[in-house]
């Protein structure tokens, strides 16, 4: 992450100050306000922030509700065939899940953990969109980290539509974008204008967790109850409820009756009729999945349906590619940078590119030259045009 940060860095100095001057100290030469460069980091997910998604919301482009805890979106495969996010379709706001913490029969292990969800809230995770100081693209940029998993077609994807004209409304209603880049993006036939995406990876597409549609809202079939913190949930067959904190079957949720243990001494039984905490509160699925973990949900009510779906290597790699295709079906150059991956995922890249030569593997501080080179290769062809 450093080595890339170092690179970035100085690839938007490149781009929009001076590309021939690698040490940064000469005067920028890049005419202001002509190269607008917007980063979208990826990791399972893309995160879009909340700001960005209601000015979406305010073009004309429908975001669910479900809740407000964070803010990626679920893409069909359909959306990876064409570039554009536009007026009129809805987003599906990603569920608030937390997929990766293993739960241990434990109260404290059945939480969600924040740094474990699919869509987490660092405010460095955001895309930065069409933005016209490279200092302020720098300080960006420094703040990157590295962690989670790898969805490189999401990271194209979101890419792509902040190049298609299509979201031109978006930047319209966007505060913080500087008003002479209020006319972007530019129709793809537009004259003198190019439009570039340099998309870089460490690594290999891996799984990716959405919720069912079933699961992303209404109230889930599960209650807690409001003084002690105990769950309850319902099956359908049996019409009883399951109390995982006990370990017991019964007919009615906790916290709304009594409840009787019973022991068998010397072949006499004897049972004890138990008072309950009164009040419980049937959860909304969202509510869930924010304050519990899916392991804790499928281990606990292992009765209830699974909640998701989750998409793997070869699904990703076609999106990724179909993404690739469209964007090139509509003259956007891709540059694309494996740094230190496999052969497969080196492969994957090559192909996204729009051509061989647009794509470098590279480990080590390699990783700047690569940079550099293609900060030089957008300005020659910049001067061509």
């Amino acid at each position: 992450i450093d080595d890339l940060i170092d690179a970035a860095e100085e690839f938007v100095y490149l781009m929009q100050c001076n590309p021939d001057d690698i040490d940064g100290v000469a005067t920028c030469t890049v005419e202001e306000n002509t190269v607008s460069i917007s980063v979208v980091p990826y990791s399972e997910q893309v995160v879009v922030g909340e700001p960005l998604l209601q000015r979406m919301v305010t073009a004309g482009i429908a975001v669910t509700n479900e809740h407000t805890y964070s803010s990626c979106v679920d893409f069909d495969i359909a959306d990876f065939y064409a570039t554009a996010i536009s007026a009129g379709a809805t987003l599906k706001r990603s569920g608030d899940i937390d997929p990766w913490t293993n739960y241990r029969n434990s109260t404290s292990s059945r939480t969600s953990n924040d740094g474990n969800r699919t869509c987490r809230y660092d405010n460095w995770r955001r895309i930065l969109p069409y933005e016209d100081s490279y200092t302020d693209l720098q300080d960006f940029i420094g703040g990157l980290q590295a962690g989670g998993n790898t969805s490189i077609d999401l990271g194209m994807k979101w890419g792509a539509a902040l190049l298609d004209p299509a979201f031109a409304d978006v930047v319209q209603a966007t505060p913080g974008i500087p008003a002479e880049f209020s006319d972007r993006p530019y129709a793809f036939n537009a004259r003198s204008m190019q439009k570039v995406i340099v998309l870089m990876t460490d690594g290999e597409n891996t799984s990716q967790h959405m919720l069912k549609s079933a699961f992303r809202s209404g109230p889930a079939p599960i209650w807690r109850n409001t003084v002690d913190g105990n769950l309850s949930a319902f099956r359908v067959s049996t019409g009883l409820y399951w109390w995982p904190h006990l370990n017991t079957w019964q007919n009615h949720v906790y916290g709304t009756g009594t409840y009787q243990t019973c022991t068998t001494k010397k072949g006499v039984t004897t049972c004890t009729t138990n008072p309950e905490p009164p009040g419980a509160v049937q959860l909304s699925y969202p509510q869930f999945w924010h304050d519990y973990n899916v392991d804790f949900y499928e281990e606990a009510f292992s009765f209830l349906p699974a909640p998701m779906d989750v998409h793997g290597y070869n699904t990703k790699n076609a999106r990724l590619q179909a993404i690739c295709n469209a964007s090139k079906d509509n003259d956007i150059e891709i540059f694309t940078i494996g740094f230190e991956t496999s052969n497969a995922s080196s492969a994957v890249m090559q192909s996204c590119a729009s051509s061989d030569a647009h794509h470098f593997d590279v480990n080590g501080l390699n990783i700047s030259n690569a940079f550099t080179a293609i900060a030089r290769e957008i300005h020659e062809l910049r001067l061509t045009n």
